[in-house]
C-alpha cells in the first residue's frame, strides 16, 4: 500500500486491517452492491469487486452501568461515514483507474466472515468477531473495489483462532439458562409494552440497553483487559460518553443529541421503557 495510505491509517489509529478477494466472500446484499455500481453476480451490469480492505475500528472505553459499551460513543456509523470518505477520496488519488465503497454495518458482504478470511480475527463461540487485541469489542468495515487484491501491495495477514472454546460465553448468557432462547440485547431494543416475564428479565439484569455479558466473560476479553490492549486509541469513541442511562438524562437531550447515539435506534420511549422498569425495582 502506498505510503500516504499507510499514514492515514496510522493518523486515524487503524491498525488491524487486511485484504480478502471479493471472490471468496459471500454476498448478501446484491442491491446495497448494485446502489454501489458494482456488479453482484456474472453477467451483471457495473464494475467487477475484485478486493475487499477489511477493516476493525476498535470502540471499548469502559463498561457503562446499565447499557452495553459498543453504545457508549456516538453512533459508530457517523464515525465509519466520515472515515470512508477521508480514505476513498486518498483511494481514488492513488489509484484513479479503480473505484472503492466503504460499507459498515450494512454491508453487501459478510463482514465477519470476510474479515476472518482477512486474518483479522475470528468468529468466537458467542457469534461476535473475536480479535486478540481488543477482543470483541471492534467495529467492522471494508472498502470494496475492483482493484485486484495484489495492487494493494498488503502482506498476507493470518491469526489463530483466539477464541479457546471454553463455553463460558454460553454458561453466562441469560438466554442460554432459559427454558426457551431469548437475546437480551434484542429484549431491551423490542418496542412496546413487555410481558411482565419480560420486564423481570430486564430488572435481574439491570440492563437499559444492550448486553456484554458473553464478552465480559470472555477470557480474551479477560486478557486484553488485563494488558491494557482493549482501550480504544480512536478519539471518538473515547468522547462523549454515556457513563449510565437514566430518565433526566434522556428527557433532556435533544432530537439531534439523542439521534447520534445508538441508542437512538428504537426511539425514546423505548429507552424509557427500559428505565422505568428498572427504577421500579
Amino acid at each position: 500500500m502506498k505510503h500516504e495510505l499507510i499514514e492515514f491509517l496510522k493518523k486515524e489509529n487503524i491498525e488491524l486491517y487486511g485484504i480478502t478477494d471479493a471472490t471468496r466472500c459471500r454476498v448478501k446484499l446484491a442491491h446495497v452492491l448494485r446502489r454501489a455500481g458494482f456488479a453482484s453476480c456474472e453477467g451483471e451490469e457495473g464494475k467487477t469487486p475484485r478486493s475487499l480492505l477489511c477493516l476493525c475500528f476498535p470502540y471499548f472505553s469502559e463498561f457503562p452501568k446499565n447499557l452495553s459499551a459498543y453504545a457508549a460513543a456516538r453512533d459508530y456509523h457517523a464515525f465509519c461515514d466520515g472515515f470512508f470518505r477521508r480514505f476513498t477520496a486518498l483511494l481514488a488519488s492513488a489509484y484513479p483507474q479503480y473505484t472503492f465503497c466503504g460499507f459498515a454495518d450494512k454491508s453487501p458482504y459478510d463482514e465477519v466472515y470476510a474479515a476472518s478470511l482477512a486474518g483479522l480475527g475470528k468468529r468466537g463461540d458467542n457469534m461476535l468477531f473475536l480479535t486478540e487485541k481488543y477482543s470483541s469489542f471492534v467495529f467492522l468495515g471494508e472498502i470494496v473495489s475492483d482493484m485486484p487484491c495484489e495492487e494493494w501491495e498488503l502482506p498476507k495477514r493470518s491469526i489463530e483462532d483466539p477464541c479457546i472454546h471454553c463455553g463460558k460465553c454460553k454458561d453466562a448468557c441469560p438466554g442460554y439458562k432459559a427454558e426457551e432462547f431469548f437475546c437480551l440485547s434484542a429484549l431491551t431494543q423490542k418496542k412496546g409494552e413487555l410481558t411482565p416475564e419480560e420486564e423481570g428479565i430486564i430488572r435481574r439484569y439491570k440492563s437499559a440497553w444492550g448486553c456484554d455479558i458473553c464478552q465480559k466473560v470472555c477470557p480474551v476479553t479477560q486478557n486484553a483487559l488485563k494488558n491494557g490492549t482493549i482501550y480504544t486509541p480512536i478519539e471518538y469513541f473515547k468522547s462523549n460518553i454515556t457513563h449510565e442511562l437514566t430518565t433526566e438524562l434522556i428527557e433532556n437531550m435533544s432530537d439531534e443529541e439523542f439521534t447520534a447515539r445508538a441508542y437512538s435506534w428504537r426511539g425514546k420511549n423505548t429507552v424509557l421503557r427500559n428505565l422505568k422498569i428498572l427504577n421500579e425495582e
